[in-house]
């Protein structure tokens, strides 16, 4: 069973696009929206602090139905991250493996990436980012400095594939290569550099990386 956990500003319809690609295959997915994505309630995302906590209940539900003999956590962008965060604290036998599509390591170096990309003034970055962190905790009790995909990474012991586009420039492939090199389990990575006319992040995978997605997946 695959597990789709879709990215920022998005929903289940994202994953449903995989459904092909896997039923052809004889793969289940699983598809949903994160909370306050879709038609989930909520009015507001967290970048994965919260949504990590969406995963728990469904693979607990796909445990009680005795049908799902093993499960694949799928995540892209911010569902990678999501992803990251939910196993290095909850470590389960039924979860054989994961596929990481362009996460980001650490959510402050990551807005910083974006500030420094559109050139903000280093006193004027400096002033934002502690206007922002003290009203999203004051505001959504959510700390830009405590999401980081990467603590306890080097614990999770599930075989993983990491994936990102070298010419990503919203979330930089710097961060899949700090996690790829942080994480604790077998590990394997595509780097992939097919140039789109969209921005990368964001655009269709090539047929290449949906056959890599599916050999890793048969090799479990």
């Amino acid at each position: 069973m695959i597990v789709y956990l879709h990215g920022n500003a998005s929903s289940r319809c994202e994953g449903a696009q995989h459904a092909k690609k896997f039923l052809s295959n004889d793969y289940n997915i699983f598809v949903f929206d994160f909370i306050g994505c879709g038609h989930s309630d909520g009015e507001f995302i967290t970048l994965g602090a919260k949504e990590q906590y969406d995963i728990k209940p469904i693979i607990e539900y796909l445990k009680s139905t005795k049908l799902v003999p093993k499960i694949i956590l799928y995540g892209w962008s911010m569902g990678a991250a999501t992803a990251l965060l939910y196993m290095s604290k909850n470590p389960d036998p039924l979860v054989a493996g994961i596929v990481i599509d362009s996460p980001f390591a650490k959510l402050s170096e990551l807005v910083k990436d974006i500030m420094n990309s559109i050139k903000i003034p280093d006193f004027f970055f400096k002033g934002f980012y502690a206007f922002a962190k003290e009203n999203l905790k004051l505001v959504y009790d959510f700390d830009i400095d405590e999401l980081n995909p990467m603590d306890g990474l080097e614990k999770v012991k599930v075989p993983a594939i990491f994936l990102h586009s070298v010419n990503d420039t919203l979330i930089p492939i710097k961060h899949s290569e700090m996690i790829y090199k942080q994480y604790g389990g077998p590990k394997e990575n595509e780097w992939f550099s097919e140039k789109y006319s969209n921005d990368a992040h964001n655009a269709p995978r090539p047929p290449v990386i949906g056959k890599r997605i599916l050999k890793f997946i048969k090799n479990l």
